[in-house]
């Protein structure tokens, strides 16, 4: 996906993610970060993660160096 928009300070992307008609959260992607939002023990809650960042968590997930605990996997 390419978007020109995107290299523009303060601009960004919203995804909304569902499975089986429900919403799940949002994802937001910006020039700096991706922002998740979505419901937790019934409270909206954000995680802000900057690119690097993002990529560092994801080369541990990828390697097995970082697990992840998924309850009702």
């Amino acid at each position: 996906m390419q978007i020109l928009g995107l290299t523009r300070a303060g601009s960004s992307i919203d995804l909304y993610i569902y499975e089986d008609g429900q919403k799940l959260g949002e994802v937001r992607l910006g020039r700096g970060s991706l922002i998740w939002t979505g419901k937790w023990k019934g409270q909206n809650k954000s995680l802000r993660l900057r690119w690097h960042k993002f990529a560092s968590l994801m080369n541990g997930i990828a390697s097995g160096e970082i697990k992840l605990r998924i309850p009702n996997a």
